[in-house]
C-alpha cells in the first residue's frame, strides 16, 4: 500500500523528512521540488492537522522548529516549491516584501494593469457620453468599482 499523508498520520507517526523526500524531487539548485497538490500561485499544498497548509510550512514546523504566530516562512531559492528547510527562513512580512524587492521579483502595480492608457482615454470617453460603469465594466472585463474609480479619478491620475 502506497504510503499517503492521511494514512500516515493516522499511525501517530511524526512528519519527517523522509516524508517529505518521498514527495519531492531535488532539482539542480538544491530545492525540494514539492510534486504532490499545489495552489494557484505555485506552492505546494499539504493536508495536515485537518487543514489545508502550505507545504513549505509544514515542513519548517516538523524539520526546523514551531512558527510564532504572524511570522512568514520566506524561500532564500525564491522557488515556492520548494520544501527544503536549509532554503527556509523566518521573516516577517515586511521582510518577506523587502527579500522581494532586494531579488528584483517586485512587480509595480502599473505592470499588472488590465487596461492600456489608451483603453483608460476610452473609458473616460464612454463616462463622459453617460454611459454606466456596469456596462463600461462588461466591455473591459472589469468590475463596476474599477471604472467608478476611474470616474472618480482615484485610479489613472497620471493619463491624460
Amino acid at each position: 500500500m502506497r504510503l499517503t499523508e492521511n494514512n500516515y498520520r493516522k499511525r501517530g507517526a511524526p512528519l519527517t523528512e523522509d516524508f517529505f523526500m518521498e514527495r519531492t524531487v531535488p532539482n539542480n539548485r538544491g530545492c525540494w521540488e514539492w510534486t504532490a497538490c499545489v495552489d494557484s500561485t505555485g506552492y505546494g499544498v499539504i493536508r495536515y492537522l485537518g487543514a489545508g497548509r502550505k507545504a513549505h510550512r509544514v515542513a519548517y514546523e516538523t524539520m526546523v522548529a514551531a512558527i510564532p504566530k504572524g511570522m512568514c516562512v520566506c524561500h532564500r531559492c525564491d522557488n515556492p516549491r520548494c520544501c527544503n528547510p536549509a532554503h527556509l527562513f523566518l521573516g516577517t512580512h515586511a521582510d518577506n516584501m523587502r527579500d522581494m524587492t532586494a531579488k528584483g521579483r517586485h512587480v509595480p502595480t502599473y505592470c499588472r494593469a488590465k487596461l492600456t492608457e489608451a483603453q483608460v482615454l476610452d473609458v473616460r470617453a464612454r463616462i463622459a457620453r453617460g454611459e454606466s460603469d456596469c456596462s463600461i465594466a462588461r466591455v473591459y472585463a472589469l468590475s463596476s468599482t474599477a471604472v467608478r474609480s476611474i470616474r472618480l479619478g482615484l485610479r489613472w491620475k497620471k493619463v491624460v
